[in-house]
């Protein structure tokens, strides 16, 4: 016998010795055995430690009395109780199989709203979040009030969400680039982080997300949407000698410095000429 089997007998049979103390069978062989530990998934199926990482007990037990499982193979209950580690309750099929069964069997539970473990929020508060829409309150600060992402909000105002409470709500469609900030305001957060603000708490300050004030901050946003205006060449004051360009530098509003060097450029060549 090679190593590796030697090995591998002796893993299962220490993981059955485990099994054999953790596994409950004092109802009779044709009764369930449930799991005496308290770990388990949200499903109610019992987990334990083996081989370096968390497994599905019941999968453990297949292993241990009819060998390896399949690849894609699901161990499903005849029992329907998940935690039940008896092998004469188990059957291997594919997830395909698991789902017929369980509709079969009438187990198909849909839940949504505060019916679902997951909630976070109650029928109250999507209604106060819909009136709230209605009256076209940023998603950024709803979801501040309500401590949740705006993708939260954002998914409740497309009905993606707790749609059994807005199906009637005339919900305010997101505008476009309505996140768009001033120039007094891209200014100021500019001012704000070279003063050493967290980029966290400007988001805070300016109702939107901390990405968008990276954006500003790093010039990828705002200032390559802006159009510059055209300055008749006679409001020029000659002594300055500004172009468009570099007004729209001074401003804020580029940050193409390839443009910038080019119109720089071409000042000076015009001065020589001169």
């Amino acid at each position: 016998m090679s190593k590796n089997n030697r090995t591998e007998i002796e893993r299962l049979k220490s993981l059955r010795d485990r099994l054999e103390r953790l596994i409950d069978k004092s109802a009779g062989a044709l009764a369930c055995w449930p799991f005496i530990r308290k770990h388990q998934n949200r499903s109610g199926h019992k987990q334990m430690w083996a081989n370096g990482r968390m497994r599905f007990v019941h999968r453990l037990v297949w292993e241990v009395v009819n060998g390896q499982i399949p690849t894609g193979m699901c161990v499903c209950h005849h029992c329907d109780n998940p935690a039940c580690c008896n092998p004469r309750h188990l059957f291997l099929g594919t997830i395909a199989d698991n789902n017929a069964d369980r509709d079969r069997k009438g187990r198909q539970r849909s839940v949504h709203g505060t019916d679902s473990p997951n909630a976070k929020l109650t029928d109250d508060d999507i209604i106060k979040i819909i009136s709230m829409l209605q009256q076209r309150i940023s998603q950024q600060k709803i979801a501040e009030q309500f401590n949740v992402r705006q993708g939260t909000i954002w998914f409740i105002a497309a009905r993606k969400s707790w749609a059994h409470l807005s199906a009637g709500a005339a919900l305010a469609p997101r505008r476009k680039n309505s996140s768009r900030k001033t120039e007094s305001e891209i200014i100021e957060i500019r001012r704000l982080s070279k003063l050493g603000v967290k980029q966290r708490d400007i988001a805070k300050k300016f109702s939107c997300t901390q990405s968008a004030i990276w954006r500003i901050i790093h010039r990828k946003q705002c200032e390559r949407n802006a159009r510059v205006e055209e300055i008749p060449v006679e409001e020029w004051d000659p002594k300055v000698r500004q172009t468009p360009r570099e007004d729209a530098i001074a401003a804020g509003k580029c940050d193409d410095e390839e443009c910038c060097e080019s119109e720089g450029n071409d000042i000076e060549e015009g001065e020589a000429m001169a």
